[in-house]
């Protein structure tokens, strides 16, 4: 993984402590977090954000923990430097054993920690003088927050993103057609419901109900209902098996005429390659309508699993806004390669 990382909202970063606080069998806990930007503002608002619990939030301005049999070390030099600010956080709630330190660092906690024990301060709370050995938990990578939490998964945008591409769809669908009824024939059949639908008539169904919503970012297709062409592309998906789809794509890719091998022009989203065939395709239009099924049925899915996240646990921050900026990426450059 890229050493690049993702922002942590402090207000984010605080519910997750206070969980790690609520589940540890120790009486001290301490973390790690790496931001971007100030390190100072960051820390205030962090602390403002746990003023209520006896959490110390300390900033790392100079070297340190970069010697694994230092950890510990340095994070006992860095109490005696911040005492009176660790202080002020331990009071805040004088009755609870269990105490935290959260460490705000420009950097990544990069080295092992194989550190011996060491002794606490002695005007520390909790096993004053005493030998202890803690591990240091890096939340950068590890802090969890609820799939409803709109601000990291960005549902609004992927809603908008869905679609855009929809209307590039039915456009080029459309034209296609008109140049070649022939040529949506097995894409209508895998898509068809009833035997009153006919090619056309559906096309034009789908296009009033694309114009009709209200907002592109309260877009959420129902499978159930079947009455928007991404949720038709979405029950196409749902249950087959990687090499089933190969012929689905075929036949999508002959709908939109889409033809040749169109080169490296369009990005492959993630899930499309863990769900990809025994048989790859090149990159081609085969490939290309493989890769645009997957990542609407995948985009529709996850925007359904954030409207039940109670049915769900919650996932780490960088995971949701990585997997949420990809299929994004990729439903964005489908729709520029239709529009082309």
């Amino acid at each position: 993984m890229s050493r690049d990382i993702i922002s942590i909202a402090p207000d984010v970063l605080a519910v997750t402590i206070r969980e790690r606080m609520a589940r540890s069998v120790s009486e001290l806990s301490a973390y790690w977090i790496q931001v971007k930007a100030s390190r100072t503002a960051y820390a205030a608002d962090l602390r403002e954000k746990l003023a209520d619990d006896p959490v110390a939030v300390i900033t790392v301005n100079d070297r340190g923990f970069d010697i694994a049999n230092a950890v510990l070390s340095d994070l006992v030099r860095l109490l005696n430097q911040y005492r009176s600010t660790c202080e002020a956080a331990f009071r805040a709630r004088p009755r609870r054993s269990r105490l935290g330190i959260v460490l705000v660092a420009l950097g990544p906690l990069s080295v092992p920690q194989l550190s011996s024990g060491v002794p606490l301060p002695g005007w520390f709370p909790v096993h004053p003088g005493e030998v202890i050995t803690l591990v240091i938990e890096d939340l950068t990578w590890t802090a969890d927050v609820s799939l409803n939490d709109l601000e990291t998964t960005k549902v609004d945008e992927l809603c908008e993103r869905l679609y855009e591409l929809e209307g590039a769809l039915l456009a080029r669908l459309a034209e296609a057609y008109s140049k070649d009824e022939s040529c949506g024939t097995g894409f209508f059949a895998a898509i068809q419901r009833g035997k009153r639908e006919d090619y056309a008539g559906l096309l034009e169904t789908f296009r009033r109900q694309h114009k009709a919503v209200g907002s592109p970012t309260g877009f959420r297709p129902s499978r159930k209902e079947g009455g928007s062409l991404t949720a038709r592309l979405w029950t196409l998906v749902q249950g087959e098996a990687p090499d089933r789809l190969s012929p689905l794509a075929e036949k999508l890719a002959s709908a939109l005429a889409m033809g040749g091998d169109m080169g490296p022009s369009w990005y492959e989203s993630l899930a499309a390659v863990i769900r990809r065939p025994t048989s790859r395709e090149g990159w081609d239009a085969v490939r290309f309508a493989g890769d645009l099924l997957v990542t609407v049925a995948v985009s529709c899915q996850f925007v359904t699993a954030v409207a039940h996240a109670g049915e769900y646990r919650s996932y780490p921050v960088p995971l949701l806004v990585s997997f949420s900026y990809d299929l994004r990426r990729s439903l964005l450059s489908a729709e520029q390669v239709l529009r082309l």
